[in-house]
């Protein structure tokens, strides 16, 4: 009898040598500016994102901004939609980042205004699909779209998740 009880104890003191679970992180993530704007698609628009994260020593940081985009047309139809190519790094718990759009083309669509001089100069592209996610759109395809959304997500190092977004109504 005393053997299994042996057994038992052992599988338990194995058991509690599991890794700790990751801190709890917490995320939020907001736009600066109102949450519908009137934007001429020819010209750049500054847009400012606020995100805080927090958890215990600053182990949920540094955290990762994704900015996604999706085009509709004047029926509220799909034209594309896709990741934009630039992700600025959140490495305080509580930043302001700029970001300047230029909703008319998807190559030079979006750049990181108070990042590095480097980073700042840079324009980065957004890969739009069609809506069966086959192809990329062509630059003048985006002539038929009447809105844009842009959303923004802020991922922490460990866990958590916090999204937003912002529409661009499309001026001539």
């Amino acid at each position: 009898m005393l053997v299994p009880l042996l057994v038992v104890a052992t599988l338990v003191a194995q058991t509690d040598q599991s890794p700790p679970a990751p801190p709890e992180c917490t995320a939020d993530i907001r736009w600066v500016n109102d949450t519908q704007l009137n934007v001429n698609r020819a010209t750049g628009r500054m847009l400012t994102i606020l995100t805080a994260v927090s958890g215990p020593n600053s182990a949920c940081l540094p955290a990762k901004l994704i900015l996604a985009a999706s085009y509709f047309d004047q029926r509220d139809d799909v034209v594309c939609s896709g990741i934009v190519e630039l992700s600025p790094p959140v490495t305080t718990n509580l930043q302001y980042t700029n970001i300047e759009i230029r909703p008319a083309t998807i190559y030079e669509f979006a750049r990181w205004r108070n990042g590095p001089q480097v980073t700042a100069l840079q324009w980065s592209r957004v890969s739009c699909l069609t809506p069966d996610g086959q192809s990329e759109v062509q630059p003048d395809e985006l002539d038929r779209a009447r809105s844009l959304r842009l959303h923004a997500t802020v991922l922490p190092a460990q866990n958590g998740v916090a999204t937003v977004d912002v529409r661009l109504l499309l001026q001539p």
